[in-house]
Protein backbone atom coordinates (compact mmCIF):
# COMPACT_ATOMS: atom_id res chain seq x y z
CA UNK A 1 0.00 0.00 0.00
CA UNK A 2 1.35 3.40 -1.05
CA UNK A 3 1.02 5.14 2.52
CA UNK A 4 2.08 8.66 0.54
CA UNK A 5 -1.05 8.89 -1.58
CA UNK A 6 -2.28 12.17 -1.38
CA UNK A 7 -5.89 10.75 -0.47
CA UNK A 8 -4.90 9.19 1.65
CA UNK A 9 -2.57 11.74 3.55
CA UNK A 10 -5.64 14.35 3.07
CA UNK A 11 -8.24 12.31 4.39
CA UNK A 12 -6.33 11.34 7.39
CA UNK A 13 -6.96 7.85 6.61
CA UNK A 14 -3.14 7.32 6.89
CA UNK A 15 -3.47 7.85 11.00
CA UNK A 16 -6.46 5.63 10.82
CA UNK A 17 -4.67 2.54 9.16
CA UNK A 18 -1.41 3.78 11.68
CA UNK A 19 -3.36 3.34 14.36
CA UNK A 20 -5.32 0.32 13.68
CA UNK A 21 -2.00 -1.20 12.55
CA UNK A 22 -0.86 -0.35 16.02
CA UNK A 23 -3.31 -1.51 18.30
CA UNK A 24 -4.13 -4.30 16.64
CA UNK A 25 -3.62 -7.90 18.16
CA UNK A 26 -3.35 -11.22 16.07
CA UNK A 27 -2.79 -14.57 17.93
CA UNK A 28 -1.35 -17.18 14.91
CA UNK A 29 -0.78 -20.39 15.11
CA UNK A 30 3.23 -20.18 15.48
CA UNK A 31 2.96 -17.17 17.54
CA UNK A 32 3.85 -17.52 21.25
CA UNK A 33 0.73 -17.74 23.65
CA UNK A 34 -0.17 -15.30 26.10
CA UNK A 35 -1.25 -16.21 29.26
CA UNK A 36 -3.99 -16.15 31.61
CA UNK A 37 -5.41 -16.87 34.84
CA UNK A 38 -6.45 -20.33 35.83
CA UNK A 39 -10.09 -18.22 35.30
CA UNK A 40 -11.20 -18.50 31.36
CA UNK A 41 -11.08 -14.66 31.78
CA UNK A 42 -8.34 -13.12 33.81
CA UNK A 43 -9.75 -10.90 36.83
CA UNK A 44 -6.33 -9.52 37.32
CA UNK A 45 -5.91 -6.83 34.10
CA UNK A 46 -8.24 -4.98 33.40
CA UNK A 47 -7.29 -2.86 30.79
CA UNK A 48 -5.78 -6.47 28.91
CA UNK A 49 -9.65 -7.07 28.50
CA UNK A 50 -10.60 -4.17 26.88
CA UNK A 51 -8.83 -4.39 23.52
CA UNK A 52 -11.88 -6.85 23.30
CA UNK A 53 -14.56 -4.90 23.86
CA UNK A 54 -15.56 -4.61 19.98
CA UNK A 55 -14.97 -7.98 18.89
CA UNK A 56 -18.23 -10.31 19.51
CA UNK A 57 -17.96 -12.98 22.21
CA UNK A 58 -18.40 -15.97 19.72
CA UNK A 59 -14.84 -15.26 18.40
CA UNK A 60 -13.03 -15.01 21.19
CA UNK A 61 -13.69 -18.39 22.52
CA UNK A 62 -13.10 -21.51 20.97
CA UNK A 63 -14.26 -25.24 21.33
CA UNK A 64 -11.52 -27.83 21.69
CA UNK A 65 -10.49 -31.14 22.45
CA UNK A 66 -8.13 -31.62 25.45
CA UNK A 67 -6.13 -34.83 25.97
CA UNK A 68 -5.63 -35.23 29.69
CA UNK A 69 -2.62 -38.00 30.55
CA UNK A 70 -3.27 -38.03 33.74
CA UNK A 71 -4.04 -35.43 37.07
CA UNK A 72 -2.71 -34.73 40.37
CA UNK A 73 -1.85 -32.41 43.32
CA UNK A 74 1.58 -33.48 43.73
CA UNK A 75 4.24 -31.05 40.47
CA UNK A 76 6.76 -33.48 40.70
CA UNK A 77 4.71 -36.55 40.27
CA UNK A 78 3.30 -35.23 37.23
CA UNK A 79 6.57 -34.33 35.95
CA UNK A 80 8.24 -37.55 35.98
CA UNK A 81 4.88 -39.22 34.28
CA UNK A 82 5.47 -36.29 31.68
CA UNK A 83 9.17 -37.25 31.03
CA UNK A 84 7.93 -41.10 31.24
CA UNK A 85 5.30 -40.69 28.27
CA UNK A 86 7.50 -38.31 26.19
CA UNK A 87 9.76 -41.74 26.42
CA UNK A 88 7.91 -44.07 25.61
CA UNK A 89 5.74 -42.01 22.61
CA UNK A 90 8.16 -39.36 22.07
CA UNK A 91 6.01 -36.55 22.05
CA UNK A 92 7.24 -33.24 22.17
CA UNK A 93 7.52 -31.51 25.91
CA UNK A 94 6.52 -27.41 25.68
CA UNK A 95 6.67 -25.79 28.77
CA UNK A 96 6.12 -22.26 27.36
CA UNK A 97 8.58 -20.96 29.49
CA UNK A 98 7.00 -22.08 32.77
CA UNK A 99 8.66 -23.58 35.33
CA UNK A 100 7.56 -24.61 39.35
CA UNK A 101 7.77 -22.43 42.31
CA UNK A 102 6.99 -24.28 45.58
CA UNK A 103 7.26 -20.92 46.92
CA UNK A 104 4.19 -19.82 45.48
CA UNK A 105 2.87 -23.25 44.68
CA UNK A 106 2.51 -22.53 41.29
CA UNK A 107 3.19 -23.43 37.81
CA UNK A 108 4.68 -19.66 36.49
CA UNK A 109 6.79 -17.60 33.70
CA UNK A 110 9.88 -16.37 35.23
CA UNK A 111 9.54 -13.60 37.62
CA UNK A 112 11.81 -11.33 35.08
CA UNK A 113 10.28 -12.77 31.96
CA UNK A 114 10.33 -10.13 28.84
CA UNK A 115 6.20 -10.38 29.53
CA UNK A 116 5.87 -8.06 31.80
CA UNK A 117 2.37 -8.26 32.75
CA UNK A 118 2.61 -11.79 33.12
CA UNK A 119 6.18 -12.45 34.90
CA UNK A 120 5.64 -14.22 37.44
CA UNK A 121 2.23 -15.64 36.88
CA UNK A 122 0.82 -18.88 35.33
CA UNK A 123 -0.83 -18.94 31.80
CA UNK A 124 -2.20 -22.07 30.36
CA UNK A 125 -1.81 -23.48 26.91
CA UNK A 126 -4.41 -22.52 24.56
CA UNK A 127 -3.14 -23.47 20.71
CA UNK A 128 -4.07 -26.71 19.22
CA UNK A 129 -1.50 -28.89 18.80
CA UNK A 130 0.11 -32.22 20.35
CA UNK A 131 2.56 -30.92 22.76
CA UNK A 132 3.05 -32.26 26.58
CA UNK A 133 3.25 -29.83 29.67
CA UNK A 134 1.64 -28.98 33.02
CA UNK A 135 -0.92 -27.22 33.27
CA UNK A 136 -4.00 -26.55 35.76
CA UNK A 137 -7.27 -28.47 35.00
CA UNK A 138 -9.33 -25.52 36.01
CA UNK A 139 -8.68 -24.01 32.70
CA UNK A 140 -10.13 -26.53 30.79
CA UNK A 141 -12.96 -28.00 32.98
CA UNK A 142 -15.00 -25.84 34.79
CA UNK A 143 -15.79 -26.40 38.41
CA UNK A 144 -12.67 -28.20 39.25
CA UNK A 145 -10.05 -28.31 42.29
CA UNK A 146 -7.93 -24.78 41.40
CA UNK A 147 -4.57 -26.63 42.13
CA UNK A 148 -5.54 -29.69 40.33
CA UNK A 149 -3.01 -30.44 37.61
CA UNK A 150 -3.04 -31.74 34.02
CA UNK A 151 -0.67 -33.47 31.73
CA UNK A 152 -1.74 -31.93 28.76
CA UNK A 153 -1.17 -34.07 25.97
CA UNK A 154 -2.59 -32.24 23.27
CA UNK A 155 -5.21 -29.97 22.00
CA UNK A 156 -7.00 -30.65 19.16
CA UNK A 157 -9.68 -28.82 16.42
CA UNK A 158 -12.02 -31.95 16.13
CA UNK A 159 -12.97 -35.05 18.36
CA UNK A 160 -11.56 -37.33 16.05
CA UNK A 161 -7.95 -36.10 15.74
CA UNK A 162 -8.51 -36.02 19.59
CA UNK A 163 -9.64 -40.13 19.95
CA UNK A 164 -6.81 -40.78 17.67
CA UNK A 165 -3.88 -39.44 20.07
CA UNK A 166 -6.04 -40.78 23.04
CA UNK A 167 -5.51 -44.12 21.60
CA UNK A 168 -2.12 -43.77 21.24
CA UNK A 169 -1.55 -41.86 24.72
CA UNK A 170 -3.50 -44.93 26.89
CA UNK A 171 -0.34 -47.75 25.53
CA UNK A 172 1.84 -45.14 28.13
CA UNK A 173 -0.71 -43.23 30.62
CA UNK A 174 -3.79 -45.74 31.46
CA UNK A 175 -5.76 -42.73 32.92
CA UNK A 176 -5.56 -40.72 29.77
CA UNK A 177 -9.30 -39.18 28.80
CA UNK A 178 -10.24 -36.40 26.29
CA UNK A 179 -12.37 -33.49 27.41
CA UNK A 180 -14.51 -31.37 25.62
CA UNK A 181 -13.30 -27.42 26.22
CA UNK A 182 -13.96 -23.80 25.80
CA UNK A 183 -11.47 -21.61 25.42
CA UNK A 184 -10.89 -18.44 25.78
CA UNK A 185 -8.90 -17.32 22.84
CA UNK A 186 -9.14 -13.55 22.07
CA UNK A 187 -5.93 -11.02 22.97
CA UNK A 188 -4.84 -9.93 26.47
CA UNK A 189 -3.14 -7.18 25.94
Amino acid sequence: MNFNHPKLIKSGSLCVLLAIFLSSCTQGQQEKQKPVKADPLPNQKEAALSKTDSVPAEELYADYDVVVADTGLNYNTLRSKLFQVHAQLGLPIDTLGRTFYPKKNLIALPEDDEDEIYAGDYFPRRIPGAHLSLEYLSIYKRHSNGHMMALVSGIYENRKSADSALILLKSAAPKAFVLRSRLYIGCLH
